[in-house]
């Protein structure tokens, strides 16, 4: 297929970038005469530049905000004497008296100073800095529905992670992973997927193969200054964002106010302290290093002031995470009308470890031209490994399993392979099959991959007379390599040892416990003997996947007059290319034994299939009762492979199969433009404008057409030969390209106003998308035996886009602190649904499977309260003036159709989530308690309502205490989910447990500070 140039461009934009050249036209027709004022607002106390500081030039309608080095202009002021006033929150306003003179640039450096300053420790802990004050300042003076806060808000963090700051801000919750990790952050009920992460308005890469939302857990919150999250956009904003955007800013040396350095550390780790119930694998070591250095400098050069500035910093962070989760599935067959389930049917045990490497450099360059132009060059480098360096960190699975078709009451009490009708959902007794369809596996895995991210930024703003020229260009790129990656053999790295007894029967106890039932084998041979184990297999998925993403940007603006009013016109444009790559797949070796046969021998009826030569001893959760089930050495395994390949087989087929189906690529080019207008009347502020945005994708991938088993041909041992897999393959497979293309106008209007000094209400109207994810956008089938279900990508699929209404009102307090109440109303269009479909190609392949295609056509509905109360409460008396608190509750009412015409609840929107934190201070000691919590919510959705899973709702507890040791160091302990509350998912209509994990509470200490 052809490949769109980055720099190509789409007829579907010439109107607006017309009007965008129309308006660059007029902005030099209808400029302002007069001169140019330039304010410098800086902080006395820190000698730093506040950024968001307000600027009023009085008996006008003219107010700037001061950009990130603390510098307001305005253009085409009126010659004469003016009267300008500076704000900004916790610090004094300061009046000043400055005369303009026509054609030229008049500079006035103001200084502000409060003694109330001071009381902000009073609100953080002693090693963070006035951060939280400084981000309250730029969400109270955004001009938009932004939340802005610190990344030092929360004091050190469980691995440095900034979802653990992002889920304590309104509107955000961040869904647990499997193994307890806070990760993509979701935003007003809208997945991560959905949403965009940039690093300085950069998109950043994902990390991981066909996914749009970078990792988490890569991503290292001390690297930042702060976060701030878009909620509503603007035309100048791209609209990739369906409910929020979420910017990381990096820090700058310009904002030091003279030449000099800062360096800042935090040394310690995590730790899994004896008391705490674990795993007794996890707490080897029981402790594990967090190391994060920083540096600042401010140089003079080339003859010029402060003009360079240098940010480093260096993080070393390893996590250790456990996860103990038995797993019961239920009855999804019954068809009397109630979706009750009556009996158990598989019963899953999970006891795993993970271990993970975190290595994180970055650097930032900002060089001062002139006051009036600047350049900023970035480069971040992540490194992420996630390793078997501690041979007793693996992952152990028992699995009890009964084929799908089984799944059912027999014909009497003792029908074999099928469940006794005298079951019930307390008590299941599954009995042992004669053909194979009941089995217990053992299972035995790491997971080993490395991820590799590198991004690049430069910038340059400029202010040419009464112009505002700014430009981006960005570039972030990810690897990721599992199992080695590559496509040698030599280099797979071998990750799962499995075997199987089969035709067992058993019984699932739940009547005293339905957290961990009792599982009791009843017939077949002994699961805990390692020779009744055969069928075995050893396997490794390798390979790997690239992510690259390319943008650049530039914005024009200039103040004009306008029916007698200040407007700030801007346009620009972006043109973006993201390349999304995968190769790999999973090569799965068959143990043989020296006959050359799986299993018994029908030549001599003998088994020489001696799994123990794999088995070893791990220490499993007394709590999962696995007993004395075997389990196998990983590498014990791969070193057998390498040095005894006569003892493997492969499948020639699926090997030559696996290749092809995990070949996978797409590409989006898009190109956007913008025009815009701001202004002030009185205390109204005005944003409002379009943006178009073109979108070109394609889409690769290698999908079975037709099933050719005739071509397979077998040596002497009924292996097929690699020769015929081959011919087989060809015949088979074929490539399937897609494309799309679509064009969009997303309008905005957004108003503020300031009802007193300290009090802004906000309304807003916006318009986003949502891409859809790319593994939805793929040509090709996947398969699901265990669901008997066949999911079918669709290249043709468009964005979801949504129209959002919002208000707000925000009360700050000095000498810091705010209250806001929010309401906002989401409609979403275009909703992406799975629709069962008939495909007899298809059906050829996958008899007596269901098939499903993502589809839009579907619509939902988000509506939403969103509070948020901080305070620091120094007007207390004695000892409790050292009390804050910071608190949020966001209530989501959802609702959609799912493309059926009725309405439902909506996956993953949680309807109450609710943070508190409670802090003390008293002279050097701070302590703290803080509560987050997410109710009950739809976690898998079918269009069967037996087949949902709901996710029950979770309530964590944390608490920590620091101490000041002197100026320059600062003792902290944190113990997170110190109740250590787990996960549980439920069946949907009559909310019984299917499955609870437990993730462990841990214990962060450290040492931090700054010189």
């Amino acid at each position: 297929m052809p490949r769109i140039p980055l720099f190509s461009c789409s007829c579907s934009l010439r109107p607006i970038i017309a009007i965008g050249l129309f308006l660059v036209a007029c902005l030099s027709v209808f400029a302002q005469s007069g001169g140019t004022l330039s304010v410098s607002v800086s902080n006395q106390g820190t000698n730093e530049y506040l950024q968001k500081a307000r600027v009023e030039i009085r008996g006008t309608n003219r107010v700037e905000n001061t950009d990130e080095l603390g510098v307001a202009v305005f253009t085409g002021v009126p010659p004469g004497e003016h009267t300008v006033r500076v704000s900004y929150v916790g610090l004094t306003d300061r009046t000043y008296t400055v005369t303009i003179a026509p054609g030229r640039n008049t500079e006035l450096s103001a200084e502000l100073l409060d003694q109330d300053v001071i009381q902000l420790e009073a609100f953080v802990v002693a090693e963070e800095r006035e951060g939280n004050a400084a981000s309250q300042v730029r969400q109270k003076n955004a001009d938009n529905l932004t939340n802005v806060i610190a990344t030092d808000a929360l004091g050190m963090l469980a691995n440095d992670n900034p979802a653990e700051i992002l889920t304590r801000m309104p509107g955000i919750y961040s869904l647990p992973s499997a193994e307890g990790n806070s990760d993509r952050p979701t935003i007003r009920g809208m997945s991560g997927e959905m949403n965009a992460v940039t690093t300085d308005g950069g998109a950043m890469a994902s990390g991981i193969g066909m996914t749009r939302s970078p990792v988490f857990t890569n991503i290292v919150a001390s690297a930042y200054d702060e976060i701030e999250v878009t909620k509503a956009n603007r035309p100048d904003q791209p609209a990739d964002s369906i409910s929020g955007r979420i910017n990381f800013k990096t820090k700058s040396a310009l904002t030091m106010k003279r030449a000099g350095h800062e360096f800042t550390y935090r040394v310690g780790g995590k730790w899994w302290p004896g008391f705490f119930d674990y795993s007794t694998r996890r707490a080897t070591p029981p402790f594990v290093p967090n190391l994060t250095f920083g540096y600042r400098g401010l140089f003079d050069v080339l003859g010029e002031k402060r003009n360079l500035g240098v940010v480093l910093n260096f993080s070393y962070l390893e996590n250790g995470t456990q996860r103990v989760q038995p797993y019961t599935y239920l009855d999804v067959l019954n068809t009397d009308g109630t979706n009750t389930p009556r009996f158990s049917t598989n019963y899953y045990r999970y006891n795993n470890m993970q271990d993970r490497e975190l290595t994180v450099g970055s650097i930032r360059f900002d060089y001062k031209l002139s006051s009036r132009s600047r350049f900023t060059f970035s480069y971040e480098w992540k490194l992420q490994d996630q390793n078997f360096d501690n041979p007793d960190h693996f992952n152990i699975y028992t699995y009890a399993y009964i084929n799908a078709l089984n799944r059912t009451y027999g014909t009497s009490e003792t029908t074999a392979g099928f469940i006794a009708p005298s079951s019930t959902l307390e008590f299941t007794k599954v009995n042992a099959a004669t053909n194979n369809r009941t089995y217990f596996r053992s299972y035995s895995s790491v997971f080993i991959a490395s991820d590799e991210t590198n991004s690049l930024r430069f910038a340059g703003n400029h202010r040419p007379g009464s112009w505002e020229i700014d430009y981006n260009i960005n570039y972030s790129r990810s690897t990721r390599k599992v199992g080695g990656g590559g496509e040698d053999y030599d280099r797979v790295m071998i990750s799962n040892v499995n075997a199987y007894v089969y035709n067992i029967g058993w019984t699932i106890d739940r009547r005293q416990s339905d957290v961990f039932p009792k599982f009791t084998q009843t017939e077949g041979q002994s699961i805990y003997d390692i020779n009744s184990y055969t069928y075995g297999n050893a396997s490794g998925s390798h390979g790997d996947s690239k992510n690259e993403l390319g943008s650049a940007d530039i914005n024009i603006a200039r103040t004009v007059t306008l029916l007698g009013l200040p407007v700030k016109l801007s346009t620009g444009g972006v043109a973006a290319r993201s390349k999304y790559d995968e190769n790999r797949h999973g090569t799965t070796f068959y143990y043989v034994g020296e006959d050359g046969v799986r299993g018994t021998n029908p030549v001599t009826g003998l088994n020489d299939d001696n799994f123990a030569l794999f088995q070893t001893w791990a220490r499993k959760d007394a709590r999962l009762e696995m007993g004395d089930v075997p389990v196998f050495d990983i590498k014990a395994a791969e070193s057998s492979i390498r040095n005894d390949p006569h003892l493997w087989r492969v499948n020639a087929y699926n090997e030559a199969s696996a290749r092809l189906e995990g070949i996978r690529s797409a590409e989006e080019t898009s190109w956007a433009a913008f025009v815009q207008a701001q202004t002030h009347i009185g205390r109204l502020g005005i944003i409002t404008g379009v943006r178009m945005e073109t979108t070109d994708v394609d889409t690769s991938a290698w999908m079975k057409l037709k099933s050719r088993p005739d071509l397979s041909e077998t040596d002497a041992q009924d292996w097929v030969t690699p020769e015929s897999a081959q011919r087989r393959v060809a015949a088979e497979y074929g490539q399937i390209n897609g494309t799309n293309s679509y064009t969009d106008y997303f309008p905005s209007l957004h108003l503020r106003y300031a009802l007193a000094r300290d009090t802004i209400v906000r309304a807003s109207w916006s318009t986003a998308m949502g891409r859809p994810q790319l593994s939805r956008i793929m040509p090709g089938a996947t398969d699901n035996s265990d669901t008997m279900r066949v999911t079918i990508g669709n290249p043709a699929l468009k964005p979801q886009y949504a129209t959002s209404y919002d208000v707000s009102v925000e009360q700050y307090y000095k000498p810091m602190g705010m209250f806001t109440l929010g309401a906002f109303q989401k409609d979403l269009t275009d909703f992406m649904y799975a629709e069962q479909i008939t495909d007899e190609d298809l059906e050829a392949l996958y008899p007596d499977y269901d098939f499903f295609r993502y589809e839009n056509g579907g619509k939902g509905r988000v509506r939403g309260v969103e509070v948020a109360w901080e305070q620091q409460f120094t007007f207390l008396p004695s000892y409790f003036s050292g009390l804050s608190l910071s608190a949020n509750y966001t209530w989501l009412k959802t609702s959609g159709d799912y493309g059926s015409g009725g309405s439902e609840a909506l996956t993953g929107f949680i309807p109450n989530t609710a943070n508190i934190r409670i802090s003390f201070k008293l002279n050097r000691f701070y302590a703290f308690v803080q509560w987050a919590y997410m109710d009950r919510y739809l976690g898998t959705y079918d269009t069967k309502p037996q087949r949902r899973i709901d996710v029950l709702d979770r309530s964590v507890f944390n608490v920590g205490v620091s101490y000041k040791l002197g100026r320059y160091a600062t003792l902290s302990v944190t113990a997170n989910n110190i109740l250590d509350e787990p996960q549980r998912r439920v069946h949907h209509v009559t909310g019984d447990l299917l499955t609870t994990t437990y993730n462990g509470p841990f214990v962060t200490v450290g040492l931090n500070g700054r010189f």
